[in-house]
């Protein structure tokens, strides 16, 4: 009994210096725009597109041109200084069908998956049922949990809307697929 006691222990001391040694999450080091001086154009799964101009403050400027005529936007800048902006259409659905990174702006460009870099959305959808999810490109199957990989073209605004629309009716879920990012421990 002692020597599990004390594995157990050992395991709990170098499990704590570990994850004490771990730096902040990178997104969010990387992930203020409002430093660069560039400024940054996103067009979200829902077609909306939006602008960030850094102001030399903790939140950007921010403009929405909505997917819809009189579209209403929801925009807000938390205190970890990221944008969101959530459409009024899809808010109901944010947090249980759609993933609420797929509307953090700012981690959207820390990401790549603003305009200038990148043409489409890395999502992984769990279909509703027997439903199929024919909106995505490039489409990977992931068995392991009962899910697909792939893209919500955005080269039109109105072509991400559409997808958008198909993988409300047909989706249970939709994640943004995340860019993961490696780190090392401090020697």
């Amino acid at each position: 009994m002692l020597k599990r006691t004390r594995w157990g222990l050992t395991f709990l001391a170098v499990t704590t210096t570990v994850l004490t040694a771990v730096p902040d999450t990178p997104a969010t080091a990387d992930a203020a725009p409002s430093g660069t001086g560039e400024t940054y154009t996103v067009t979200l799964l829902t077609g909306d597109v939006v602008t960030v101009r850094p102001t030399g403050g903790r939140c950007p400027a921010v403009s929405v041109e909505p997917a819809e005529p009189n579209g209403v936007i929801r925009r807000s800048c938390g205190p970890d200084g990221h944008v969101r902006v959530i459409p009024a259409r899809v808010a109901a659905q944010v947090g249980t069908v759609l993933d609420p990174a797929l509307f953090d702006v700012t981690a959207l460009i820390a990401d790549g998956y603003d305009d200038a870099r990148t043409q489409e959305i890395p999502v992984i959808v769990r279909p509703a049922g027997q439903a199929r999810v024919a909106a995505l490109a490039g489409v990977r199957a992931l068995p392991s949990i009962g899910s697909v990989a792939g893209h919500v073209p955005k080269k039109k605004a109105a072509a991400a809307k559409r997808t958008a629309q198909s993988l409300l009716a047909d989706a249970e879920k939709v994640w943004l697929d995340r860019r993961v990012r490696a780190t090392s421990l401090p020697a």
